[in-house]
């Protein structure tokens, strides 16, 4: 027959057994939930870090004549592109988008545009930023790796649109010929979140962009004719006409070439700078005015390509004639965009 002692000491390590299991499981239990926390704070990290390589800043300030800036700075470690641009009005309409690679900004980069730079559609608030207060209620920037930046107005304290940091690309400042080719490989969806209720939603096809810089041209042109009056009737006649023309073409580098229609002649050629001269004139009638306060309209027309762009444009200007017969002139200035 067993002691009490014996049987006491049994049920202790039957007890003892299974209790040291459970804490053992119990133990292995939180040291892979530590572990698996810690590699969550790890992947985080990394991610977090991966990000801050992207990162731009994005802002819209007010220049010293309330003209209106868009400062862009590349404050990551690897180039960025922005593919597509939204800007949005209170109503909720869209005020101008465009979905096509805008500019690229290198590590380092901080360009100041004009907001008709990043879009043609903005360019009634170049000149006026408070109209721009009013009148957008959000410009956002997608780029291509799939991020979306929200713009700040003032120097920038913007957030990310959803949780994204966001990338950028840059047209060059000065006016030259910028073509930038970008390439989807393939199909996204791509969401935009604004800090409010409103989702824009774009689907991507795999396609190739080339975008370059509009054709700008600065045209100033002089016109001169003599008059005669003729008293048997009571008016001015016009005669020999002579236009000259000074032409400053940016956003498209040389060659171009260009033609030039006024009053009684035409020219055209070619230049191999960005600003040069025209010129026509022609022997003979032209035209007539009933007296010295009825002009002669002038109308001159220039028109110039480069870079597969054209650029056309049309000023006016009046000539007065004054007594019995002399030469008189004016002057017309323009600017035209194609």
């Amino acid at each position: 027959m067993r002691s009490r002692k014996g049987v006491a000491a049994g049920v202790s390590v039957a007890i003892l057994v299974p209790t040291i299991t459970l804490v053992s499981v119990l133990l292995l239990g939180l040291m892979m939930q530590a572990n698996k926390a810690q590699l969550a704070g790890a992947n985080a990290a990394d991610l977090q870090a991966e990000e801050a390589k992207k990162l731009l800043r994005a802002s819209i300030l007010r220049g010293p004549s309330n003209d209106t800036w868009v400062n862009l700075y590349a404050a990551g470690k690897l180039p960025i592109s922005v593919d597509y641009l939204i800007a949005t009005g209170y109503d909720g309409g869209i005020i101008a988008e465009r979905d096509e690679v805008i500019l690229t900004l290198r590590p380092g980069d901080n360009v100041t545009l004009r907001p008709s730079q990043l879009d043609l559609a903005l360019e009634p608030y170049d000149n006026d930023y408070w109209r721009m207060r009013r009148e957008v209620k959000a410009l956002i920037l997608h780029t291509s790796d799939g991020n979306t930046f929200y713009l700040s107005w003032g120097p920038w304290g913007g957030v990310l649109a959803a949780t994204f940091s966001t990338n950028t690309a840059t047209t060059s400042t000065s006016h030259t010929t910028t073509t930038t080719t970008h390439t989807v490989s393939v199909s996204v969806i791509r969401t935009i979140y604004m800090p409010s209720t409103s989702t824009y939603t774009v689907w991507r096809t795999p396609r190739t962009f080339t975008t370059q810089q509009p054709l700008v041209i600065s045209v100033s042109c002089t016109v001169s004719a003599t008059y005669i009056w003729q008293s048997l009737g009571g008016y001015y006649r016009w005669y020999d006409p002579s236009t000259s023309c000074t032409v400053s073409v940016s956003g498209q580098g040389p060659p171009y070439s260009y033609s030039m229609s006024s009053i009684g002649c035409s020219s055209s050629g070619s230049s191999s700078s960005t600003s040069f001269s025209t010129s026509c004139s022609s022997s003979g009638y032209v035209g007539s005015s009933d007296n010295t306060y009825d002009p002669l309209t002038v109308r001159v027309s220039v028109s110039v390509t480069g870079g597969g762009k054209t650029a056309s444009g049309s000023g006016y200007c009046y000539l007065y004639p004054g007594y019995y017969s002399g030469t008189s002139s004016c002057s017309t200035s323009f600017t035209a965009s194609g």
